[in-house]
């Protein structure tokens, strides 16, 4: 088959989406022809964005919804087009679950708001790199920082679950942690993948460090302090501002700020939004759409 012809078959469709979608607007709610015009280019623009990528529009989640903005904003676009842009999608998939031809929206929760109210202060690639280059591998205080600031940024675990920790929480060979986020009800637990880098100076940090302060050996804590027992949340938010001033990073760096860190820049390289609120313990996934408004508010910043 010819590929022009391969191509506008596969198109069409989606513009019959598109069409079906205008005209539904034209006779209930009364749109103007400007408007029927606009949100045609919108979801047009959209449509190609996506052909670049092989994606469909009624294969997309609020991921690649996401990562459109995030596009849209850094190519210089207007704060008042990407509202439109906004609203418009988010009309467009409405319809479609009212015409049953998806199951979720991907644009529940999606808003791009004019004022910025949340805290956008976000640790760079560059910042977490020099975190985790500043202890000193030398010493087994060094080694053990360095191993959780690895995992705490591989993970995007909260400080809390990060200091409670245990040895057999790690599946090293799996590369995968477990974390258990109620203590009075073990069954409820998340598994968490780990990056290569991170699995590997954990490994480092059992095998060479982790001695140097164990005490007794049936402590099964994962992160010790000198004397022998389990690191505390404050000890640990000193160790990590210890190398902020040694950096002099402009951030207040705290253990929030690198999961902070983690879940933006996962969702700004595409990661799957419900996969990331199940890898930070949310139980609700409006918690884990702030991350992506952060990307959002940060692209545009720097714009405007």
């Amino acid at each position: 088959m010819d590929k022009r012809v391969r191509a506008l078959n596969v198109e069409l469709p989606e513009q019959q989406l598109i069409t079906q979608f205008v005209e539904y607007l034209a006779f209930f709610k009364k749109i103007t022809d400007n408007s029927r015009l606009a949100y045609q280019r919108d979801l047009r623009s959209f449509q190609h964005w996506l052909s670049e990528s092989n994606s469909h529009l009624l294969d997309v989640d609020n991921a690649i919804v996401t990562q459109y903005l995030l596009w849209r904003i850094d190519a210089g676009y207007k704060p008042n087009t990407n509202a439109r842009t906004v609203s418009c999608l988010k009309g467009f998939y409405k319809y479609q679950l009212l015409q049953r031809t998806i199951k979720q929206d991907p644009c529940f929760g999606l808003k791009l708001p004019k004022n910025i109210r949340l805290p956008v202060s976000v640790l760079t690639s560059s910042d977490v790199e020099q975190l985790l280059a500043a202890p000193d591998m030398e010493t087994a205080l060094g080694a053990r920082d360095n191993a959780m600031i690895s995992l705490l940024y591989a993970t995007g675990v909260k400080v809390s679950e990060l200091i409670g920790l245990r040895c057999h929480d790690l599946d090293l060979s799996n590369s995968l942690l477990t974390i258990i986020e109620d203590k009075s009800k073990k069954a409820k637990q998340r598994i968490v993948p780990i990056t290569h880098e991170a699995s590997i100076c954990l490994q480092q940090y059992l095998d060479n460090t982790r001695k140097v302060f164990l005490k007794e050996e049936d402590n099964q804590w994962l992160f010790l302090n000198r004397r022998g027992r389990n690191l505390t949340r404050q000890a640990f938010w000193y160790r990590i501002q210890h190398y902020a001033q040694q950096l002099s990073l402009e951030n207040n760096v705290s253990p929030q700020l690198l999961r902070r860190a983690f879940a933006v820049h996962l969702l700004e390289n595409g990661a799957d939004l419900k996969q990331m609120q199940k890898m930070l313990g949310h139980s609700a996934l409006s918690s884990t759409q702030i991350y992506s408004q952060i990307s959002l508010y940060r692209l545009q910043s720097v714009r405007n």
